[in-house]
């Protein structure tokens, strides 16, 4: 899975928790060009309620994402 793919993904959730909307909102602003670390992290902290396999491979590929952008 891409980033790329990763934001799609947290954008299609169908979860309607309070964190997965924040981090669909953070994920369109990364899409609109904000395309920080910050705003990584920022997508980060808010799957943290978000379940499933889709959610597992989603952070891993985000958390790697912030590992290489810290390097």
């Amino acid at each position: 899975m891409t980033l790329e793919q990763a934001i799609s993904a947290i954008l299609g959730a169908d979860s309607r928790g309070a964190n997965i909307q924040f981090a669909k909102s953070y994920a369109q602003a990364w899409l609109r060009g904000n395309r920080t670390e910050t705003q990584l992290l920022y997508i980060r902290a808010n799957l943290s309620g978000w379940r499933g396999a889709t959610a597992k491979q989603v952070r891993a590929v985000i958390d790697a994402q912030i590992r290489e952008a810290r390097s």
